[in-house]
C-alpha cells in the first residue's frame, strides 16, 4: 500500500488522497511511517497533510471533522455524524449511503484516491462507503488469515493480487501462529482448508498416508540471522509463577541475548478480554520499572505507539503494528474462533521473536501434542500434522460459535427488529453481551439470546 500510495501520490498532484485503518494507534504509527517511507523512496513532493493527503482510523470523533474517515465524509457530504451510542459502525455506515443518496450531493466525490488497510476489521458497508465517495480508485488490502475462519476462496477469488509471503515474520512463526489459530495440532482441528487454499496462502501441501507436511519457502529479511533461529517459544506457568513475573523473566531473557536491546522493541499482549489482565498490566508496568528501570506505555490508555517505552496492550490496541519481539499472555488456549483469531494475529506481529504465555491447563490435553508440534516444527522447519477426517472437516463450521462481534451484531438487531428499538438501545445491549461471553470460555446462541432478552428488558428505557 505504501508503495502504491507514494506512486500515486507523485503522480497525481492535484489528487486528493485518503488512508484508512481500523484501530487509532495504527492511524497514528503511519501518519509517521508514510513521511519516513517518502524520504526512503526519495519523493521530493512535500507532503500537505490535511489537504492532498489525510491519514484516518475508520471512525472519529464529534467534534473533529478530520479524525475519521466516516467523520470527514459526514463533515463532507453535510450529513449527521453517530457516534458510538447512535448505534454499531456496521448500521451508520449503512446510514450514511442512504442520506448521500438522498442529500443531492452523491455526484460529488469527497476523495479521489482511499487506501483501506487491515480490510479484514471492516464490514463491507464501510467499502461500499469510502467506494461510494471515491472518484478514481479504491484500494484495498487485507489479511484472509486474521479471520481464519471465514472462506478463504471467497476472499481470494475477489482479490486482484494475492500475496503468498510474509515479510514481517519468519516462517517458522507464521506456521506456528497458524496452527494454533487453526488448532492444527488438537482434535478436532478448528479449521482446516483445501489444497488450492493452502497454496493460496503460501503453503507447500504434501500429503503422507493419514499425515500432511506444511512448508513455507525460507525468507531471510535480515541477514545475520542464522537459519536455525529460534523464533517462537511457548511457556506455560508452574505452580507458583506469576504472570507478569513470567513476562519479566522473558524480558530479561531477550535482553541478555540482545545487548543493543531498546524498551520499544518488545510489545507485551493481553489476549484475554477479562479484567484481570489490566490488573496484571498495572503490576507488570510496576515491575518494569523496578526491576529493569523501564518506562511503559499502556497503549489502551495513550492510543498511540511511543518510542522509548515498553509497549503493554490489550488485544484492541495492537494491530496493524509491528515489534521485534513480542509476548502474548493468555490463561487458557480456549476454543473461541475470535480468541483464536487474535492470537494468530498477535503472534505473527514479530519480525524476530514470539513468545506465547500460557497457564499450566492441565486440562487441555492439546497442550503437549502442540509443544511436540512447535520442537518438530523448530528442528525441520516444516509442520507435521494429523489429516482430520473428511467428517471432521464437515463438522468444523459448526465450531464458529455466535460470540464474534458481527455475530452478537446480528442477534441483537434481529432479536430488536419488531421492537422499534433505538439506536442507542441496540448498540448498548451489544456492548453489554459481548462483554459478558467475553470471560466465558464457550458460549452457544441459546444462551447468547437470552442474555440479550435479559438485557433488553434491563435498558429498553434507552
Amino acid at each position: 500500500l505504501l508503495h502504491k500510495l507514494k506512486e500515486i501520490y507523485s503522480k497525481n498532484p492535484d489528487s486528493k488522497i485518503a488512508f484508512t485503518c481500523f484501530n487509532k494507534i495504527l492511524a497514528s504509527t503511519m501518519r509517521t511511517r508514510i513521511p519516513e517511507f517518502f524520504d526512503f523512496m526519495r519523493v521530493e513532493k512535500q507532503i500537505e497533510w490535511g489537504t492532498k493527503l489525510f491519514c484516518f482510523n475508520s471512525w472519529g470523533l464529534t467534534r473533529d471533522p478530520f479524525s475519521g474517515m466516516y467523520r470527514y465524509i459526514c463533515h463532507f457530504y453535510e450529513i449527521p455524524f453517530g457516534g458510538f451510542g447512535n448505534g454499531d459502525f456496521d448500521s451508520l455506515c449503512k446510514k450514511a449511503i442512504v442520506e448521500i443518496n438522498n442529500s443531492g450531493r452523491s455526484d460529488k466525490k469527497a476523495l479521489d484516491y482511499v487506501f483501506i488497510d487491515e480490510s479484514q476489521d471492516f464490514p463491507q458497508s464501510f467499502i461500499d462507503l469510502c467506494e461510494m465517495v471515491t472518484s478514481k480508485k479504491l484500494y484495498v488490502a487485507g489479511d484472509v488469515f486474521q479471520n481464519i475462519f471465514m472462506p478463504i476462496n471467497d476472499n481470494v477469488n475477489r482479490a486482484d493480487i494475492v500475496l503468498k509471503k510474509c515479510y514481517r515474520t519468519d516462517p517458522k512463526n507464521l506456521m506456528f501462529s497458524h496452527a494454533l489459530g487453526m488448532g492444527l495440532y488438537e482434535e478436532p482441528v478448528l479449521r482446516w482448508l483445501k489444497e488450492a487454499e493452502w497454496d493460496s496462502c503460501g503453503y507447500k501441501y504434501n500429503k503422507v498416508g493419514n499425515r500432511v507436511e506444511l512448508s513455507r519457502d525460507p525468507l531471510r529479511r535480515f541477514e545475520d540471522i542464522p537459519k536455525d533461529y529460534k523464533s517462537t517459544d511457548l511457556h506455560l506457568l508452574e505452580g507458583t509463577d506469576n504472570g507478569p513475573e513470567k513476562i519479566i523473566e522473558i524480558i530479561k531473557d531477550i535482553k541478555s541475548r540482545n545487548p543493543s536491546l531498546e524498551e520499544g522493541d518488545i510489545a507485551v499482549i493481553f489476549l484475554d478480554s477479562s479484567g484481570y489482565i489490566y490488573d496484571y498490566i498495572q503490576s507488570l508496568k510496576s515491575k518494569v520499572k523496578q526491576q529493569l528501570g523501564w518506562d511503559s506505555n499502556i497503549s489502551h490508555e495513550t492510543k498511540a505507539k511511543q518510542d522509548g517505552k515498553l509497549f503493554i496492550s490489550n488485544i484492541n490496541n495492537a494491530k496493524g503494528l509491528e515489534f521485534p519481539f513480542v509476548i502474548c499472555f493468555a490463561m487458557k488456549l480456549v476454543k473461541r474462533s475470535n480468541f483464536r483469531n487474535a492470537l494468530y494475529t498477535m503472534m505473527a506481529r514479530s519480525f524476530l521473536e514470539s513468545h506465547l504465555v500460557l497457564n499450566n491447563d492441565k486440562e487441555n490435553p492439546s497442550i503437549p501434542t502442540i509443544l511436540q508440534g512447535l520442537d518438530f516444527l523448530k528442528n525441520n522447519n516444516y509442520m507435521d500434522v494429523r489429516l482430520p477426517s473428511e467428517q471432521e472437516i464437515i463438522n468444523q463450521k459448526d465450531f464458529i460459535v455466535l460470540d464474534e462481534s458481527i455475530s452478537v451484531s446480528k442477534l441483537v438487531k434481529g432479536y430488536c427488529s419488531d421492537k422499534k428499538s433505538t439506536p442507542r438501545l441496540i448498540a448498548k445491549i451489544i456492548d453489554r453481551v459481548e462483554r459478558i461471553i467475553s470471560e466465558d470460555d464457550d458460549v452457544d446462541s441459546d444462551y447468547i439470546k437470552g442474555l440479550i432478552e435479559i438485557e433488553y428488558e434491563r435498558n429498553k428505557k434507552l
